[in-house]
C-alpha cells in the first residue's frame, strides 16, 4: 500500500480529471517532471492562474486562464488527456474578495474602418479574455476584432463613436478596444479691463489739428494703444 501527503507546493490547489478544453494563453513553458517546482513557477508568476502538467513529457505550462471548477474538458479519448489542470479557483468563493473592473470596452460590431494590423496580428481558438491579454501585452496593439473564436489585433486607437459597419451582412465581428487618452485643448481670453481716451487740440497758421489717443490695458498687463490725428480750418 503507498501513503501519501499533499506536496505543501500544491496547498490552494485543485486538479481537474483531465486537461481543460479550453486552455487559455500560454505564459512560459518550464521543462521539469517536478509538479511541485511547476507549481512553485507559477506561484512566482503574478500572471499564472493556472498550470497544465503531465511529468513524463517534462510538460509544465503556465497559462493566464482563471479556471472554474465546471469548466468543460477534453474527451477522454483524446491523446492529450494524459495531462491535467491544476489551478486556484478564481470563481469560487472565498473570506476576502477584491474586483478590478476591466478598462476593456466592446462596441455591438466591428468598427468601418479597421486600420492596420498590429504585428503579430492574428491568433485562432481564443476568448475574448485571451486575446485583451495578447493586447495589452503588445505595445503596438490598442484594439482588436474578435470574430467566433479568432482575434485579430489592430493598431487603430478606438474612441468608441467610431462609424460601425452596417447590420446588413454584419458577419458578427465585434471590435473590442482599450479607450485611448483624449487630449484636451484650453483658450484662454484676455479680458480688457481699463481704456484710456486722450484728444490733444493745436492750433498753427489758422489750422486746427486733433490727435486722438486710446490706451488699452488687458487684465494680464498688457497696453496697447492707437494714435488718430485730424486737421481742421480754425474758426475765424
Amino acid at each position: 500500500v503507498t501513503y501519501w501527503k499533499r506536496c505543501s507546493a500544491l496547498e490552494g490547489y485543485e486538479v481537474t480529471e483531465r486537461l481543460l478544453s479550453e486552455q487559455g494563453v500560454e505564459i512560459e513553458n518550464v521543462m521539469t517532471d517536478n509538479l511541485g517546482v511547476c507549481a512553485t513557477a507559477c506561484d512566482e508568476n503574478p500572471r499564472c492562474k493556472s498550470f497544465s502538467f503531465y511529468a513524463p513529457s517534462r510538460g509544465c505550462h503556465l497559462k493566464a486562464k482563471c479556471v472554474g471548477p465546471d469548466d468543460a474538458l477534453i474527451p477522454a479519448d483524446s491523446p492529450a488527456a494524459v495531462y491535467r489542470t491544476f489551478y486556484r479557483c478564481c470563481t469560487c468563493s472565498s473570506t476576502t474578495t477584491t474586483s478590478t473592473m476591466s478598462p476593456w470596452q466592446s462596441l455591438p460590431r466591428a468598427v468601418a474602418f479597421e486600420g492596420a494590423g498590429a504585428t503579430p496580428g492574428t491568433y485562432e481558438g481564443y476568448t475574448v479574455s485571451d486575446c485583451q491579454i495578447l493586447c495589452d501585452a503588445n505595445p503596438y496593439c490598442n484594439s482588436f476584432t474578435f470574430c467566433s473564436s479568432s482575434c485579430y489585433m489592430k493598431e487603430q486607437c478606438i474612441l468608441g463613436v467610431e462609424e460601425l459597419v452596417p447590420v446588413d451582412g454584419w458577419n458578427g465581428c465585434v471590435t473590442h478596444y482599450n479607450p485611448c487618452p483624449v487630449t484636451s485643448t484650453s483658450t484662454s481670453t484676455e479680458t480688457v479691463s481699463t481704456i484710456t481716451a486722450t484728444r490733444t487740440s493745436t492750433t498753427l497758421n489758422g489750422t486746427s489739428s486733433t490727435t486722438l489717443t486710446l490706451t488699452v490695458t488687458t487684465s494680464f498687463g498688457t497696453t496697447l494703444e492707437s494714435t488718430t490725428n485730424g486737421e481742421e480750418p480754425a474758426d475765424g
